[in-house]
């Protein structure tokens, strides 16, 4: 049917991911979870984007598990979207190393969880060796 402006907050409202928790697998084998002591993570998301996948299935040290929704509103077709993509993404590129967090990880100095990941990022980032795909 037609669209209307005045409907255009509620209908944002709906895409919006604003101060939600969602849950994620961390690799702790990874140099960026180091000191991990749990395979999953809470993780505050106050975004909507998601991350590429890339070709490096190595590249992506923490990923929204199946059904990461844990606190907050996020409509189920969000949720979906966000399921299952990498919330880091790491790599090697020439001499340095690209980290890409989708998530503030100190997001206002009040979540703890992930300030960790923050930390190895500056301190281990050097740490991380060129991966790629594997053929099995």
């Amino acid at each position: 049917g037609p669209v209307h402006y005045a409907d255009y907050e509620a209908l944002r409202a709906e895409q919006r991911i604003a101060g939600t928790i969602f849950r994620a697998r961390i690799d702790r084998t990874h140099p960026l979870g180091y000191g991990f002591t749990r395979d999953e993570v809470p993780v505050f998301r106050n975004f909507e984007e998601t991350l590429p996948e890339g070709g490096d299935p190595f590249a992506a040290p923490l990923r929204y598990v199946s059904e990461p929704l844990v606190s907050g509103f996020a409509s189920a077709a969000s949720v979906g979207r966000i399921a299952l993509t990498p919330a880091i993404r790491a790599e090697r590129v020439g001499a340095g190393t690209v980290i890409a967090m989708i998530d503030d990880p100190v997001f206002r100095g009040v979540w703890y969880g992930t300030r960790r990941l923050l930390l190895n990022a500056v301190f281990f980032g050097r740490s991380i060796e060129p991966t790629g795909p594997i053929g099995r």
